[in-house]
């Protein structure tokens, strides 16, 4: 008589990790060894490798303050920055119009030993900027994965020149 007696096992191995830069771009890899294993099929295996991602500051913008009021024909220069994040990742800037946020700058600059990010526009102020918003937009990798943009924005007030002519008869 032959009795069949179930003798398959599973077996569960668990990595705990605490995430840290020191483990990205990491490789990890999981052998199963048996003995049972034959022609050069002595082991099983799997590998993945630790991407660690973090989110930057939100941008903040410097150059102008909404208590003042700029001037027609002035010059403005919007400097955008944001600190950290890994990777560093890239600022934009978009103006508002007509209810939608256009590009019109994604030429940021990185500091990598600042861990800083940063971007500069310039412009000459006319009266159609008056009331108008402008938006510095932080992405990296770590933003891009859950679908997010941190931003700021800022709203120009522009006072232009009135004349006021008087006739005498």
């Amino acid at each position: 008589m032959f009795f069949l007696i179930d003798r398959l096992f599973s077996t569960i191995s668990t990595l705990t990790l605490v995430p840290s830069l020191l483990l990205n771009k990491k490789r990890f890899t999981c052998d199963v060894h048996h003995e049972t294993f034959t022609n050069n099929i002595d082991k099983l295996r799997t590998s993945f490798e630790i991407q660690i991602t973090s989110p930057p500051t939100i941008p903040v913008i410097y150059g102008y303050s909404s208590r003042n009021r700029l001037m027609n024909g002035s010059y403005l220069i919007l400097s955008c920055q944001s600190f950290g994040g890994y990777p560093l990742g890239t600022l934009s800037w978009y103006r508002l119009e007509n209810g939608k946020f256009n590009l019109i700058d994604n030429s940021s600059i990185i500091f990598p030993e600042k861990n800083l990010i940063e971007n500069n526009i310039s412009m000459i102020i006319t009266p159609s900027d008056n009331n108008l918003t402008y938006s510095c937009h932080a992405m990296n990798d770590y933003l891009n994965s859950i679908g997010q943009t941190l931003q700021a924005n800022i709203t120009l007030q522009v006072a232009c020149k009135t004349f006021i002519y008087f006739s005498i008869f």
